[in-house]
């Protein structure tokens, strides 16, 4: 559909072959991309690049029909009504059907943005959520922000209400989660080449319109 699909696919490749973005090649945005193709690039060498491209598109097609069920599934205990309205909206709303029809950064950003508000907001305020329930939430918030870096403002939004819905215990334990979903990913990349990748996934997107 555009160049940037062939640019994460090409990325994933060069992982694939033992190269590191930032340190080996230019790619201005974080790593999760990278990570989440490389699959379909190993599998590119037996199949060829073409199909593991389309195979890679109808997956990230799926993820975002993912998305639209963890929307529906936060909104089940407004009602049947509220849950199917909600899911169908998301499934064709045209940020959504765009940006979900390709190999883009938001299909992954998205589908785990939406994987750690549901884990928390699907338990009733009556019951408490286990340390586990809340860790795993953060980690899921911890790693959109690795597809693409703008999503860590709503991941810290979410974390600001959960501080002044729930408890300041349960925010330090999302906080935690996240760290460690965001930095499992980027710690080894920032490692390789530490200037570089923050100079492109930090002060360049700071430059950018």
């Amino acid at each position: 559909l555009d160049h940037d699909q062939a640019v994460y696919y090409t990325a994933s490749v060069g992982f694939a072959h033992g190269q590191l973005p930032y340190r080996d090649f230019l790619l201005l945005h974080p790593p999760g991309i990278v990570l989440a193709l490389a699959p379909f690039a190993w599998v590119g060498g037996v199949i060829g690049d073409f199909k593991a491209t389309v195979l890679s598109q109808v997956t990230f097609m799926l993820l975002g029909a993912a998305s639209a069920v963890l929307v529906s599934w936060m909104l089940r205990s407004s009602g049947w009504a509220a849950s199917l309205v909600g899911g169908l909206v998301y499934a064709v709303a045209l940020p959504s059907v765009y940006a979900e029809s390709s190999t883009w950064l938001e299909a992954p950003g998205s589908f785990f943005m939406l994987l750690g508000m549901a884990l928390i907001i699907t338990l009733p305020p009556d019951r408490p959520l286990t340390v586990k329930r809340v860790l795993i939430a953060g980690i899921a918030l911890g790693i959109s922000p690795t597809f693409k870096i703008w999503t860590i403002v709503p991941a810290l939004a979410v974390v600001a209400w959960l501080l002044f819905t729930r408890h300041w215990s349960v925010a330090a334990w999302t906080s935690l989660g996240g760290s460690i979903g965001i930095g499992g990913v980027m710690l080894p990349f920032f490692a390789s080449a530490p200037m570089a990748m923050w100079q492109m996934v930090v002060t360049d997107q700071l430059g950018r319109p």
